[in-house]
């Protein structure tokens, strides 16, 4: 074994005739070790590959000493034995493996899931079952990519998956801290399951992964779901794009609206159509907020535009009136008040009526980054439309 660890990398393979015939318990151990004795590091990548083509053809005979391996300090030990292991496919490593997840994470997860493929002829319905109960409820520590690996392998074997697999399988999933692409994954295979309790598919309509709120609305409608409350109703409608149960839901489908108003016309339409204080109230904090894109900001100008209400005057006068940040918006804004004061002046509160008769013809908007820029907006045409509305109101 000395003379092995100085061979050159060219000429390990050469080597494998003659280990053949040490007992393999004798020689993995040895082998493992070796991988951090490489004082090259160019060598290291091919020096292992090397080493683990020598370990996979001991076959059988090295899985003891190779599942010792998997709880080794050094992670490219651990790493070369799961590989291993995963190639030789038997299913006395399952043990091991299971119990070294949280350390082996998505290549333990892999190894898993390939020797179970090839072992499902030599495992009862009581140990498959008992490996995937094991897998299930370590899911939320084996990383994103270990669910990933996890889901694959509950979608292969969900025949043999009790209901209370599947749903603590379920929870795990939604809590584990994972990326919503990697989430969808799981989450998406587990609620396609019959077990699949209603309250917990109910569950995935808050997840921000479009391919999970799609899967889930198509299982609640194939099982006929009426929700339980507003809530529920709001997101239930909300992933199922359904504009016309939220314009029926009114004001408590307006937060959800507002969040899609951006980059969805419908939802746009929702919120003009149910045009009440709340619509109003949620379309002026997008308009108000210094954190919204102009485009954003310029689409929510348009949707008070078209509300038409005059309680949307008054938010939309603060905004023009604010200096720099206006800049941007001014054009936009003007247009809206000018629109929503033609149509609806006369229920316009006085001092608003004052303060837009009151704006300087031409209105000076600035902002200063970096040198001086500013620009004059026309707002002739909403303060003549003012000083009439102010002369009607004063005449006895």
């Amino acid at each position: 074994m000395k003379e092995l660890l100085r061979t050159p990398v060219c000429t390990l393979g050469s080597w494998r005739p003659g280990l053949a015939k040490i007992a393999a318990e004798k020689a993995v151990g040895p082998l493992l070790r070796s991988i951090k004795t490489v004082d090259q590091w160019d060598s290291k990548l091919e020096f292992a590959h090397k080493i683990e083509d020598i370990l996979i053809s001991f076959g059988p005979d090295a899985v003891p000493e190779l599942s010792t391996f998997l709880s080794d300090e050094d992670g490219r030990r651990r790493y070369c034995a799961t590989r291993v292991l995963a190639k030789v496919c038997d299913s006395r490593a399952l043990d091991s493996l299971l119990q070294a997840l949280p350390l082996l994470k998505e290549i333990g997860a892999h190894a898993v899931g390939t020797i179970l493929a090839e072992s499902t002829n030599e495992l009862s319905h009581e140990q498959l079952s008992s490996v995937l109960h094991t897998l299930l409820q370590q899911l939320s520590s084996l990383g994103a990519a270990g669910a990933e690996a996890v889901a694959k392998t509950v979608t292969r074997y969900s025949r043999v998956l009790s209901p209370d697999d599947i749903r603590s399988a379920l929870r795990a999933t939604l809590n584990a801290r994972l990326s919503d692409t990697d989430k969808s994954v799981a989450v998406s295979t587990l609620i396609a399951q019959d077990a699949a309790p209603t309250d917990l598919i109910v569950r995935c309509l808050y997840q921000t992964e479009r391919s999970v709120l799609i899967r889930a609305v198509q299982i609640l409608k194939s099982r006929s779901y009426r929700s339980s409350n507003t809530i529920e109703a709001v997101a239930f409608a909300d992933a199922a794009d359904d504009w016309q149960l939220l314009i029926g839901i009114g004001a408590p489908a307006v937060a959800a609206l507002a969040r899609r108003m951006w980059n969805e016309a419908e939802a746009l339409k929702a919120l003009i159509e149910i045009g009440d204080s709340a619509s109003i109230d949620a379309v002026v904090r997008i308009l108000s907020s210094e954190g919204s894109s102009w485009s954003y900001q310029a689409r929510a100008a348009q949707a008070l535009c078209r509300i038409g209400d005059a309680r949307c005057l008054r938010p939309m006068l603060e905004v023009l009136t604010r200096g720099h940040y206006a800049f941007e918006l001014a054009d936009d804004v003007l247009v809206a008040i000018q629109t929503v004061f033609d149509r609806a002046g006369e229920q316009a509160p006085d001092d608003v009526v004052d303060a837009l008769a009151s704006l300087p013809t031409p209105f000076r908007v600035f902002y200063k980054f970096e040198g001086l820029h500013e620009k004059f907006v026309d707002t002739s045409g909403i303060v003549s439309a003012a000083q009439a509305e102010l002369e009607r109101r004063t005449k006895p």
